[in-house]
């Protein structure tokens, strides 16, 4: 599942948000930006929250961009863009058919590691890899019927190129996978049950 669609609502601020990207501590972790938002903890809620996803973090993107589904209205989504603790931005759409959108809802008690957290353990499997990177892509969602949230982090370099990923569930913090771009250091831990979607388009950044 590809990050979705932004432009619509963000327009020229990707720019903006990678020039930020060099100061970006201090900005929201996740878990923040949920609770600015007011995306609640109990099961059922009213917009129950798909996805999450935030650029250019090093180590927190500076705007979170919160997908939920609007109950009321089948089939309209809300998209809204969190920053420093408070909704900046926001609008609501019709899912189209075969858009390729998160559609499991995450449930927010479930989560246990943080952004910031999960960009420790990304950037220590970088280092292990020995793979430089300038930013990270961030995006958080459920990836099969099971729903588990897994944390994907995509290594962006100084030519804004993607040189590898790593996926983590945002439960334990385990590392699923994780993939570089040589190839050679492709790596599946075995511990644990790689998601059947991991290496589909539900966990593809845009322009990998």
């Amino acid at each position: 599942m590809k990050f979705w669609t932004i432009i619509a609502l963000l327009g020229s601020c990707v720019n903006a948000l990678q020039l930020a990207a060099s100061d970006s501590n201090g900005y929201d972790d996740v878990f923040d930006a949920l609770s600015s938002f007011g995306v609640s903890e109990a099961p059922g809620s009213r917009e129950p929250l798909l996805g999450v996803a935030g650029f250019y973090g090093q180590p927190q993107p500076q705007q979170w961009l919160i997908l939920t589904s609007i109950k009321e209205k089948s089939g309209v989504l809300r998209e809204s863009v969190a920053s420093e603790g408070k909704v900046v931005a926001e609008r609501q759409f019709r899912r189209l058919s075969g858009q390729d959108l998160p559609d499991i809802p995450i449930a927010r008690r479930s989560l246990k590691i943080s952004s910031l957290e999960a960009f420790k353990i990304g950037k220590a499997e970088a280092k292990r890899h020995q793979v430089s990177f300038e930013s990270v892509h961030f995006q958080l969602s459920c990836c099969d019927q099971a729903g588990e949230p897994v944390w994907m982090l995509s290594f962006i370099d100084r030519a804004q190129a993607s040189v590898g990923s790593v996926y983590l569930s945002a439960v334990s913090g385990n590392v699923i996978k994780t993939v570089w771009q040589d190839a050679v250091n492709y790596t599946t831990f075995l511990q644990k049950k790689v998601p059947a979607s991991a290496g589909s388009d539900a966990f593809k950044t845009a322009g990998r």
